[in-house]
């Protein structure tokens, strides 16, 4: 299959940011009086910002302005954690390679601050053609404006252009925007919720990237 445009999603898919992230939303929720939670909790939330992790860990019964000092709490300490143990997937960085003939672009939920301190500090930069973060677009994913927007800024049809993420909120932006939509498997979605967004590929590693397009 022939594209001109490839997308990646960001934490769980370019990344394994998963301790990094859960370290830090549980010294948040403790220093406000509240009990942490385990990773594996946390780790079915990530893919749509801080706040939606917390309103979650809550049952949505947070006050706002709870939500609200949660998510700076987590925003100082995550800038100072950032790639404690964070790291580039194994073998993704030899699919950004193999691709190196197609414009690449992030597209994530992640604050844009973090999402560009993380691409400087993990060496994906000279990959990158463009970095969106969840300031970048007026909607945030699962909306499909950010996929929409990413190919109207590259003059690439949707339908030229591939999305790759792990979570259901990925799959449902990239179903809605008409792009390719693979779905990895390895990162932190539920597999089974993933799958029933039937997405146009599947892989269980990024190795499994090579060779799906040309």
């Amino acid at each position: 299959m022939t594209i001109e445009l490839l997308m990646f999603d960001m934490d769980g898919t370019l990344i394994d940011s998963m301790a990094d992230i859960a370290a830090q939303v549980n010294r948040s929720l403790v220093a406000a009086g509240l009990e942490p939670h385990p990773q594996d909790r946390i780790r079915g939330l990530i893919g749509q910002g801080p706040r939606y992790v917390f309103d979650q860990l809550l049952e949505g019964k947070a006050p706002a302005a709870r939500l609200d000092g949660l998510v700076v709490s987590f925003e100082t300490l995550y800038a100072k954690h950032l790639v404690d143990t964070t790291a580039v997937y194994p073998g993704m960085m030899g699919v950004l390679e193999h691709y190196k003939g197609i414009k690449k672009v992030i597209v994530t939920n992640k604050p844009q601050p973090f999402a560009d301190a993380l691409v400087a500090k993990l060496g994906l930069a000279a990959h990158f053609a463009a970095v969106y973060g969840a300031e970048a677009f007026k909607a945030r994913k699962p909306d499909p404006m950010p996929l929409l927007e990413s190919c109207k800024r590259f003059s690439v049809k949707p339908s030229r252009a591939a999305y790759v993420g792990d979570s259901t909120a990925d799959m449902q932006a990239s179903k809605a925007a008409a792009t390719v939509s693979v779905a990895a498997l390895y990162g932190y979605g539920k597999p089974a919720a993933v799958r029933k967004l039937k997405p146009d590929f599947e892989v269980t590693a990024p190795a499994q990237l090579v060779g799906l397009f040309n």
